[in-house]
């Protein structure tokens, strides 16, 4: 897998594109690398207050 921003290969993490951590329908998931999610949140104010529900929606993809 790679970041669908910067096609970076380490670091991956899911972003959830309506914000909801709950939901892991395939239409909402992105991958993004761990700098393109920051960008992602800064741009809204939302990196580090968790999704909707409170939840951290930062976990690291597995490799491999």
């Amino acid at each position: 897998q790679k970041c669908n921003r910067c096609s970076q290969t380490t670091r991956l993490q899911r972003h959830h594109k309506d914000r909801n951590p709950m939901n892991n329908e395939p239409t909402n998931i992105e991958v993004l690398c761990q700098a393109c999610h920051k960008d992602e949140h800064m741009t809204d104010g939302t990196w580090g207050r968790g999704g909707k529900d409170g939840s951290t929606t930062s976990q690291e993809l597995p490799t491999g």
